[in-house]
């Protein structure tokens, strides 16, 4: 893995939250969890769409599957 380490910032909300970059290949990733939110079926369908389609322009990754779950825990609003 290399890292960068300049701190950057992205804006969620009202709020600006720092991170890093990390890259990885994509095959260290075994699935990716849809958790709890508001419209989980739309979130979980651009996902898989979005998955699909980056697996397809890579010809490397032609027998890699990524699974894309949901999360079971129910979504509460406060």
């Amino acid at each position: 893995m290399k890292y960068c380490n300049k701190k950057k910032y992205r804006v969620k909300g009202a709020m600006l939250v720092p991170y890093i970059e990390v890259k990885i290949s994509i095959d260290c990733i075994k699935s990716i969890m849809v958790g709890p939110i508001k419209n989980q079926e739309l979130a979980y369908s651009s996902l898989l769409e979005f998955v699909n389609e980056a697996i397809l322009r890579n010809d490397s990754l032609n027998d890699y599957e990524l699974p894309i779950l949901r999360s079971e825990t129910p979504y509460r609003e406060f």
